[in-house]
This record gives C-alpha cells, structure tokens and sequence, in this order.
C-alpha cells in the first residue's frame, strides 16, 4: 500500500526586543498587534481542524514580551498614544498619529474600510492640526481594530458593531477595543499548551535574541562567498551557544514540552552551527533547500533532481530538514495577489500531489517552512479564505497527510547520511548578505567585538549581576534584526534607535568611549 505524503507546515514566529534599556514603554508595537492577528489567530483557526498538524517556532525575547504585556500589562508608545484624548495631544503627538498610524497594508487593512481609507487620503495633504479630535479618535481606534483576526471579530458581537457603526467612535469604543486586545493576548499561551497537549502541533525555537549563528560564530565565513567580512573578526561560539541553550531553556520552561528542533534565525547553518545544536541536544533543524544543493554541487546546484529535498539528512548526527523553496514563497509572496482564493488552494494541492506522484521515496516529506506573522497582513482577511480551504482539502485527502516534524522522524526508521562540508548560507540567497559585509553591518559587527572584549576584559570588577547586564545587553543587540533594517528601509527608524540606545549603555556601565 502506497504512504501517504507528509505535508510539514513550520510557521516561524519573531520579533525583536523593541524596549531601550530605560524606556518604560515599548518603542514599536509589533508584539502586541501581531499576537491579536497572529500569533492568536492562526492557532485558534488551526484548532477547529484537529486533523491538521503543524510546527510553530518561536524566538525567546518573543515570547518574553508577549508575556509582558498579559503579566504586567506592558504598553507601547503607540498604544499610549491610541489611549490619549485627541483634545490633549499635543502637535507632535498629533502628527506622529498621521504618520505612523496607517502603518499597514493599504489593499486588506485600509481600503476595506470606507472612512479608515478616507482618512489615509485626507492625512496625504491635509496638515495635522486641521485634524478634528473626531477624525484623530477614528484613525486611533481604526489602526487598533484592523489588526483583530476574523474569527475574533466572528465570536465578538461588540467588534463587529464598532466595525459596522465605521466611525465617529467615541472613547467609550476605543477602551474596549484595547481592553480586547489586551484579553487575546492573554489566550495565547494556554492556546498553545492545549494543542501541544492534544498533539495538533509541535514547538521548536530560534536562538534566543535572533542572531544569525553562524556570524556569531566567526564572521569570517563570509570568506566562503568572497564577501568582505568585519575587521577585527567576530568569533564566539560561546554566544552562539548561549543562544541556543537559553532559548530551549525558555520554551521548556514556559510549555512544560521538551523541545527537539529549531529553525535556526533566518534558516542560517553552518558546520560549526550544527555541532551547536548537537552539543544543546537537539534532534532536528530546517533550513532552505538551496543550502542542500549547493552542499552537494556548489558550482552547478540546479543540475540536482528536486526530488532530493524531500526527506531529511543526517549531518554530523543532526537530522537536517531542507524546505521547499517554492511552494513556501508561493505562500509568503504570491498566493494572497490571486483574485480566487480557491484557485490558489487548488494550485497548492496540485503542486503536493505531483510530488507525491512523481518522488519516488517510500516515504517522503514536504517542507514548507515560512514567516507565521508578516504574509497574512497581505492576504484578504488576513488569510483566512485561504487557510480554511487549505485545512478542508487537506482533512479530505487520501495520500497527502499533515504532520508535526518530530511525528515524521519516529515513523522512520533510517536517514540518509551525508558526508560532505556543509554550505554555509541563509533563506535569502544561501549566503549572509543582508546581515554582514556591507559598510554598515561590518560597522556594526566591529562595535560588537569591541563591546564583547570590553566586557570580558572588566567582568570581574563588577558585581555578579550588573555583569549578567552586560551580557544581556550584548545578547540583544546581536539579533539578527538590526542589520536586516541597515539592508533594507526602516521608515519608523526605531531599529536603528534601540540597537544605540544598548549600545550607549553598556558603554555609560563600564565607563567607555568608542571613537
């Protein structure tokens, strides 16, 4: 009898730590409107399909904030300013409202909404103080609404009144509205306990802060892709391990559930990494297809038959998931611009079930691996068209069957084994580019070297914990978030305004300059 093909879902969860050292507040509000439409919603909808299967990673200082907001109801600049009279804010508070509070995806969290969009239009020529409190109070509310998932809206009677009354909001609608907001943050973690419990998903996680390992290791493997590394290098292992160790540790800790696998931060590998893993007992890791072709023909990667990807290797005793590359862009990239949703589901389950037909394992797996938070906001109601027919074609199918990964390895017996040196690289062209080699991130790199020397040099003048400070301090700044927004355009600017702001502190503790 033929097996069935597993279908592998790992829908990455992240943010980085948005609070400076001495802010009260959260600088960005991502956690927060994320956790309502997101890290929520997509497991609540998952939930009402029992037979579905799927991974969820989670990054530590994530879940540390999510835990913020519901244990010690943690706010943020935006949400401060959502909660203020419009009558009493002052002008510049006025105009960061108009400026940042249509921060979303204008076709599925601003056009759907008559006076919302109005409002987008009105804010491009009309000057902030010409804003009546009532237009100000309706963006407020409005940039908080948009963010709630379908099916919270659904089994709330109040959010779907306040998005049917559509506007002239009053301060009444704007408390529920953060109040709720506050109540589905508060669902998220039991949510995820009872699905581990029920077996529907598994957990794994990426280094605690997000860093890109196999830099933290040594950034000279940017010598592996003739690009230019920082100088002085940046080698630690130790911090790459610290990492990885903290955040098992977390996951365990938070879900009483032993963790066996991770995707690491941006599926960066190395050799070095995967030792690593190894060495925190690990089980499993995923990473991009185009690390396993270019492992086994570096010059001519594409000549390889894609059948290769769909099962698992071991590497130095590691069992190495490689995604499809392509089914996971599909739906991070190209699927939510399809006027028919139903024809993007249909295409999805054509492109498995020639897999399926076509791979000739006995029993063989396919990887989709991909951002759990940022596709959705691009897809018509948040993607849920989409993901509902999904889970019904594939509850219905004979020969494709969903699973959670650690579910695949027990059902095999045997892995092939690899012997050759491991590519180095990431998701994003199979090489660390976005995060190093440029002018800015090697400046950021070299920062980094020196504050690490500085603090082993003076850790054992201070006190035990201002030391643990130090290194925490460190640990965050070494996330792989900084240097994504030197790469690519930060409008908010706040990134680069956090990555500073630790990097002044550490050098006001131990009383340095850097020139």
């Amino acid at each position: 009898m033929e097996q069935p093909t597993s279908v592998l879902f790992l829908w990455h969860m992240h943010q980085p730590l948005y609070r400076r050292p001495k802010d009260k507040f959260y600088l960005l509000p991502w956690v927060r409107l994320h956790g309502v439409k997101d890290y929520f919603g997509f497991a609540y909808h998952l939930g009402k399909y029992p037979r579905i299967k799927a991974n969820f990673n989670f990054s530590g200082i994530l879940l540390d904030q999510l835990l913020d907001y519901v244990q010690n109801k943690a706010t943020d600049i935006y949400l401060e300013l959502t909660k203020k009279d419009p009558v009493y804010l002052s002008l510049t508070e006025r105009n960061f409202i108009l400026k940042r509070f249509f921060s979303v995806n204008k076709s599925t969290l601003i056009d759907p909404y008559p006076r919302y969009s109005e409002l987008f239009e009105i804010s491009q020529s009309k000057k902030p103080k010409e804003f009546t409190p009532q237009e100000i109070r309706d963006i407020q509310v409005y940039f908080n609404l948009v963010w709630f998932h379908p099916l919270t809206v659904k089994e709330d009677k109040n959010l779907e009144e306040l998005l049917k009354k559509g506007r002239e909001f009053n301060e009444e609608d704007k408390l529920y509205v953060i109040n709720k907001q506050y109540e589905v943050l508060s669902k998220i973690i039991p949510l995820y306990k009872r699905l581990l419990k029920e077996s529907q998903i598994e957990i794994s996680v990426s280094p605690y802060y997000h860093p890109i390992l196999p830099l933290l290791s040594d950034t000279d493997i940017l010598k592996r892709h003739k690009q230019t590394p920082p100088s002085p290098k940046f080698s630690y292992p130790e911090e790459a391990f610290w990492q990885i160790e903290e955040a098992k540790k977390r996951i365990e800790l938070l879900f009483d559930f032993k963790v066996k696998g991770s995707w690491p931060s941006e599926g960066a590998v190395s050799e070095e990494v995967l030792s690593l893993y190894k060495k925190a007992n690990f089980s499993w890791i995923a990473t991009d297809e185009e690390i396993l072709f270019r492992t086994l023909n570096k010059d001519e990667p594409y000549k390889l038959p894609r059948q290769i990807i769909y099962r698992p290797y071991l590497f130095k005793n590691l069992l190495v998931f490689f995604r499809d590359k392509n089914l996971s862009n599909l739906i991070s990239f190209i699927y939510h611009s399809w006027l028919d949703q139903n024809s993007a589901v249909e295409d999805l389950i054509g492109h498995l079930v020639n897999i399926h037909n076509s791979v000739s394992y006995k029993k063989k797996m396919v990887l989709i691996a991909m951002d759990g938070e940022n596709a959705w906001e691009y897809y018509p109601g948040n993607g849920f068209e989409f993901l509902d027919g999904l889970y019904q074609k594939l509850t219905a199918h004979t020969f494709l069957n969903s699973e959670t990964i650690s579910s695949f390895i027990e059902k095999n017996v045997s892995f092939p084994r690899i012997e050759k040196r491991l590519w180095p690289g990431s998701w994003i062209n199979a090489d660390f580019s976005v995060w190093a080699g440029s002018k800015q991130n090697n400046y950021n790199w070299q920062i980094l070297v020196r504050l690490k020397k500085y603090i082993d040099k003076k850790k054992n003048i201070f006190p035990p914990q201002k030391v643990e400070t130090l290194y925490s301090y460190l640990r965050i700044i070494e996330g792989s978030d900084w240097n994504w927004w030197n790469t690519y355009e930060d409008k908010s600017g706040g990134f680069k305004k956090i990555f500073s702001s630790y990097v002044k502190e550490i050098c006001r503790i131990l009383k340095v300059k850097l020139n």
